[in-house]
């Protein structure tokens, strides 16, 4: 459901991360908090370390983040393709969850004939095995016509293609986020299909497993401190920790905590979202909500509030949003 100045609950697994932290056509409001998720919640949904610092100005650092491949993800595939170019293949797990670091580089048994390898083409040069990574929309896009067009052109080429779904969730991330990946070889190797998760997690990791343990902040820009809490921060954060000796119930310093700021008009609407599971701009008054038929009208039996600015407080385009889509 579209859900302008939407705020996550603890206990729901995130939509994708993407590179703008704006409420006005997405679910990116804290919990508790009249914000957006900072840098650093975001960058923790992608399984990036504690210790990992992000370069630039905040908008910046969004982008980094949610244009990045999630950790996780990028080292399971990478792996499976490290192996495959090397000609090897075995029926281990190439992660093992939960996802620990950085334990999930020494479970990785790499041959000692594995050797990293600097590879040179040349033009008239026929490559042995390839890999493009993508969004969903690959395959989403005028149904599918363009991962169909890209299988088919590998295939003209006398390649063995695999096309599948790397699903974020499925590597111990608490994130909706799923990445089409598209191998292709000559016929001569053998690849995997689809690189093996270790071990299945007990239950899915939500929200709360990866954020409850970061300090509260404001519409503005601070530097905080964070104490652990779950298995999976303790995890997120255990490089960071083992320089103290592993004492995770010592404040550690978290970098990158920083929320986007919003204008006060923004900022605003934010403040007047009810905290409950499922808020958003629905529960703005002067509104009626037909949950029938899944539709949003102005109230024209009242007079529309308006923000400090005189600007409407449930702005046209939150009403008018149509099939996925929204001109602003």
């Amino acid at each position: 459901m579209y859900r302008p100045f939407g705020r996550l609950w603890w206990d729901e697994i995130v939509n994708t991360i993407v590179t703008r932290a704006e409420p006005h056509n997405q679910c990116v409001l804290h919990p508790l908090q009249d914000r957006v998720l900072t840098v650093r919640e975001n960058a923790r949904i992608q399984g990036f370390p504690d210790f990992y610092k992000l370069c630039g100005k905040v908008k910046e650092k969004y982008i980094q983040v949610g244009n990045a491949v999630a950790v996780p993800v990028g080292i399971a595939l990478g792996y499976a393709y490290g192996m495959a170019s090397q000609r090897r293949t075995d029926d281990k797990p190439v992660i093992k969850l939960p996802f620990m670091y950085p334990q999930c580089m020494m479970d990785m048994v790499i041959p000692e004939e594995m050797e990293e390898q600097e590879m040179m083409v040349n033009a008239d040069e026929e490559l042995e095995m390839m890999l493009t990574w993508g969004g969903v929309d690959l395959i989403n896009f005028s149904d599918g016509f363009l991962g169909r067009y890209a299988v088919a052109r590998l295939v003209a080429m006398h390649y063995q293609a695999r096309l599948g779904v790397m699903a974020a969730g499925s590597y111990g991330l608490p994130q909706i986020r799923d990445r089409v990946f598209l191998w292709g070889a000559l016929p001569t190797e053998e690849i995997k299909v689809t690189p093996q998760v270790g071990v299945e997690l007990e239950k899915a990791l939500t929200l709360a497993d990866a954020i409850s343990d970061l300090p509260s902040v404001t519409n503005d820009e601070k530097s905080y401190e964070s104490s652990l809490q779950t298995e999976f921060q303790k995890c997120i954060s255990l490089t960071r920790a083992e320089k103290d000796g592993g004492d995770f119930s010592k404040a550690l310093v978290v970098f990158d905590h920083q929320p986007l700021h919003r204008r006060a008009d923004d900022y605003e609407r934010i403040c007047q979202i009810p905290k409950k599971q499922g808020a958003n701009f629905r529960d703005l008054p002067g509104l009626i909500v037909d949950e029938k038929r899944k539709s949003v009208r102005f109230d024209p039996s009242v007079e529309r509030a308006r923000v400090k600015s005189g600007k409407f407080l449930v702005p046209n385009y939150a009403v008018s949003f149509k099939r996925g889509t929204s001109k602003k």
